[in-house]
């Protein structure tokens, strides 16, 4: 459950990053579509935070990859962003 609330605060806060970079182009924050790139960063940071809980010992980092694959998703499928995943 940890796990999910930080990577749901990765993911807002590259959102919030990009849009900043980009300009606030869209009308809210759940109203455009994630970009491929930003959804690669996010996985890449939840990967890293589950990494990092266990001092960067043990685990394998392939399964970090994909279990936080399944989380980012999960959040984007929620917040109905999955779908709209766009090319770069």
């Amino acid at each position: 459950m940890q796990h999910k609330k930080e990577t749901r605060a990765v993911a807002t806060s590259i959102r919030q990053q990009e849009d900043n970079q980009v300009g606030n182009y869209h009308t809210g924050p759940r109203n455009r579509a994630v970009t491929a790139a930003q959804r690669s960063s996010m996985i890449q940071a939840a990967a890293y935070l589950r990494a990092e809980k266990r001092g960067f010992r043990d685990g394998d980092p392939m399964q970090d990859w994909l279990d936080a694959e399944r989380e980012v998703d999960a959040i984007l499928a929620k917040d109905g962003r999955l779908a709209e995943v766009a090319a770069d």
